[in-house]
């Protein structure tokens, strides 16, 4: 499909692709809905900017958009907290510094016990400590950079917010979120937290679910993540089990209370 229309720019930090606007089934599959990303990104062709894709799903979309843009790539391990009745939703999530992000007004209203809780963080916690390589790959400085910071949809935004949190820390130049769809709601409270986002389908559905987005809709294990990032730099693999990093540094929870 191609979009001769121009991009809609939604407010001063959002551009979508007015054509997909609250569409569902609008991609064929994840390399689809990164070249529709393409089109929104091509002032940042052949730059220094680097695409961080958040795993597991957002990996293949980076790739595909840093091969078409002249891009590097990388990965970010960012683990969504999920209700233990509710695997699909999250209140907050461990990004690949180890550092906390917590929704505590959605918390709150699922009475979520802090048992529970602090079970998740700590699980999550060592399937980032175990999946995000010790030395990123060719990028290990972040300071002064430009990032695009990719997915492949954002629904409650809690994924996001942990990463965006994490990367501050580093001292990043620029934050870019793009994302092949969104819930509209959570994409303008992110909006407010970076320096420009694109996301090519926005909806306002209720509930959102970002599989909707997708005429076939497919699970990416942490080892297809890998085999998609050494597409573009074949020397790299995923990490030895047999050899871990050390445990990540304690970062502290940031709770948001809406």
């Amino acid at each position: 499909m191609a979009y001769t229309n121009q991009p809609s720019i939604l407010n001063c930090s959002i551009t979508d692709i007015p054509q997909l606007r609250n569409r569902n089934r609008v991609f064929r599959n994840h390399q689809h809905a990164a070249e529709a990303l393409a089109t929104l990104l091509e002032s940042h062709q052949h730059t220094d900017t680097l695409i961080l894709g958040i795993a597991n799903s957002g990996i293949p979309l980076a790739v595909t958009l840093a091969e078409t843009l002249g891009l590097g790539s990388d990965i970010a391990v960012t683990k969504k907290l999920t209700f233990p009745w509710d695997k699909h939703t999250a209140y907050g999530a461990v990004a690949f510094d180890g550092s906390v992000y917590l929704n505590e007004e959605v918390i709150s209203h699922s009475r979520l016990d802090q048992t529970a809780v602090t079970k998740s963080i700590l699980e999550n916690h060592e399937k980032v400590r175990l999946e995000q390589p010790q030395n990123r790959y060719g990028f290990s400085e972040l300071a002064d950079r430009n990032i695009i910071l990719v997915d492949d949809g954002i629904a409650t935004g809690a994924t996001m917010q942990a990463t965006i949190q994490a990367l501050r820390k580093q001292n990043v130049k620029k934050i870019i979120i793009a994302a092949a769809t969104g819930c509209q709601n959570s994409l303008n409270r992110l909006a407010a937290l970076t320096d420009k986002l694109y996301c090519a389908n926005i909806r306002d559905d209720f509930p959102f679910t970002i599989g909707d987005a997708y005429q076939i809709e497919t699970d990416i294990s942490i080892i297809d993540a890998f085999n998609s990032l050494t597409k573009q730099w074949p020397e790299n693999k995923l990490p030895d089990n047999t050899s871990r990093p050390d445990p990540l540094p304690k970062q502290g929870i940031y709770h948001e209370h809406s």
